[in-house]
């Protein structure tokens, strides 16, 4: 499923690359979602979903995980227009990656860390990091923390993890002022 999401959520958000957000322009996506949903449902399984099974199900799921980002967008879009700010589209599916020096005490290692940011845009205060996530277990994934030692020690805190990584990433490669 998640791969489907993310094709989906690629394929509608191509054209607003570098282009302000409106709620006109949530709407119109609001309207190609679903087809663009299908598109990449066939595109991943070779076929449509059937009239009932586990992939009309599975194809149901998508729909409404995207049709529910759209909503949340257009409410944040709502919140920062009243603070006069925007927000651009600037990468969809960018991979980044860095070289970082570990000292062992023997030698040095360098090691290359890489991730796909699902998408990066950019308000007048701020970038966000947006990281799609379709298997957030709910009682286990957790994104508050009490400091950064938990995000190292504690399964329940990968995804916090994974952030922190993708915005020392999108630093390391000069894309924003993380």
């Amino acid at each position: 499923i998640g791969n489907i999401i993310h094709e989906t959520l690629e394929k509608i958000y191509t054209p607003f690359i570098d282009k302000v957000l409106t709620k006109d322009n949530i709407s119109a996506l609001e309207e190609i979602y679903a087809q663009a949903a299908e598109e990449s449902f066939i595109n991943y399984y070779k076929e449509p979903a059937n009239e009932n099974g586990k992939k009309t199900i599975a194809l149901h799921v998508i729909k409404k995980y995207v049709a529910n980002l759209l909503a949340h967008e257009k409410e944040t879009i709502e919140k920062l227009e009243k603070k006069k700010e925007s927000i651009t589209v600037k990468y969809l599916e960018r991979t980044l990656s860095a070289v970082v020096d570990v000292k062992t005490s023997t030698s040095n290692i360098s090691v290359n860390i890489s991730g796909k940011v699902d998408r990066i845009d950019f308000t007048p205060s701020a970038f966000r990091i947006i990281d799609y996530k379709s298997s957030v277990k709910k009682g286990y994934d957790t994104f508050n923390i009490d400091g950064l030692n938990q995000i190292f020690s504690e399964a329940k805190y990968s995804k916090v993890l994974q952030l922190l990584v993708y915005s020392w990433l999108v630093w390391k490669n000069k894309i924003a002022d993380a």
